[in-house]
């Protein structure tokens, strides 16, 4: 009889303790679901913030704020960022005075900047708007990709950081271009810099 009111015991601590586990799955699942959905409004919420600090600072219209949105999850998906940093991009490439498409497409070299150079937004942000203005490039992400491509090549092959490339630009980007020195002496293109080596 003990015998078997211990096994009993036993056996009934297991089925305690069983659904007790299954109790705390469930729990950490409803959780689980619960902190997603919340990050989820919380992300809504910062992109409709932007969004409307977007259509005060800028002539878009009301579609053109509708589709940016629409697109702005994919393109930040697309590039590895969150969708605020990408329209938070946006937003500061209009501030610069690109038009729609520019400044999204710069958006997106600025998201390609800020991840091969481990950049923060705001230092990439600056770097493709003043080495823009400086070498007047008029917004062409193809010639800022060069110049891109060409300072990532320098740094390497060298012990320099981007970043400090970019600042570096950022701060004497409009004096060398003011004293002729051509963007091609300050990063050249991955092809023109080995041929130099």
């Amino acid at each position: 009889p003990y015998r078997r009111q211990r096994q009993m015991c036993i056996r009934d601590r297991k089925n305690n303790l069983s659904k007790f586990t299954n109790w705390f799955d469930v729990s950490n699942i409803v959780m689980g679901i619960t902190n997603q959905a919340s990050e989820a409004l919380d992300t809504l919420k910062e992109v409709d913030t932007i969004l409307t600090e977007l259509s005060k600072t800028s002539d878009r219209s009301e579609a053109s704020l509708k589709k940016l949105g629409e697109t702005a999850f994919k393109s930040a998906n697309e590039y590895g960022a969150t969708v605020q940093g990408y329209l938070s991009g946006v937003q500061e490439m209009s501030r610069a005075g690109f038009n729609e498409k520019q400044s999204e497409e710069l958006a997106k070299l600025s998201i390609l900047a800020q991840s091969a150079g481990d950049l923060e937004a705001t230092v990439a942000n600056d770097y493709l708007i003043v080495t823009n203005a400086a070498y007047q490039l008029k917004g062409s992400t193809e010639a800022l990709n060069k110049v891109l491509d060409g300072q990532t090549e320098i740094t390497n092959r060298n012990a320099v950081a981007l970043e400090d490339m970019a600042e570096a630009t950022s701060e004497a980007a409009s004096m060398a271009a003011k004293y002729g020195v051509c963007l091609l002496y300050t990063s050249p293109s991955p092809r023109d810099y080995a041929a130099s080596r």
